[in-house]
């Protein structure tokens, strides 16, 4: 259960991320060199959730 929620909210914030931004990139503010950090972890986050999730989906079909 715990898993399947992860996956749901990672799902979100990839949704969140490709559509809206996640809010920090739409703003104004990028060349805040810690906005810049804070985005590349969150980016690399979501590439780890997407492969994790790919690599579920693969093992559980």
């Amino acid at each position: 259960m715990g898993k399947r929620g992860r996956q749901a909210g990672a799902t979100c914030l990839l949704v969140a991320l490709l559509l809206g931004g996640g809010g920090c990139a739409a703003s104004p503010r990028t060349d805040d060199p810690l906005k810049k950090i804070e985005q590349e972890k969150v980016r690399e986050q979501v590439q780890e959730q997407r492969q994790k999730v790919e690599q579920q989906e693969r093992l559980g079909r």
